[in-house]
């Protein structure tokens, strides 16, 4: 239950990061190096047991389920955003949310 708790704040958290991006057109590599480089450095200190699940568990976002559901909501929402093009700006939601259960664990 820890495990589906976990990773499912993470997939919120960085679901509304994601949403903030799109509304105030914050660049996308910036924050996905940002988060990459703390991430690899965080593996670095927690237990290798947790390694592989955390690095597993990313794969929620993946889903047949998810992906069409974030891509409508990144697509309605950049259509409010400040960006000059909605589907450039929606670009990114997908890749930036499997990084959530790994950063909780």
């Amino acid at each position: 239950m820890v495990l589906i708790l976990t990773v499912a704040a993470g997939v919120g958290i960085f679901l509304a990061l994601a949403f903030l991006r799109t509304l105030f057109g914050w660049s996308l590599s910036h924050i996905l190096i940002v988060c990459y480089l703390v991430l690899f450095i965080m593996a670095f200190y927690i237990p290798q047991d947790f390694l592989a699940v955390a690095f597993d568990s990313g794969g929620v976002t993946t889903g047949p389920v998810t992906v069409p559901f974030i891509m409508a909501l990144g697509v309605g929402l950049s259509s409010i955003g400040q960006g000059r093009d909605s589907h450039g700006d929606s670009f990114g939601l997908v890749a930036s949310v499997p990084l959530a259960p790994f950063s909780l664990l």
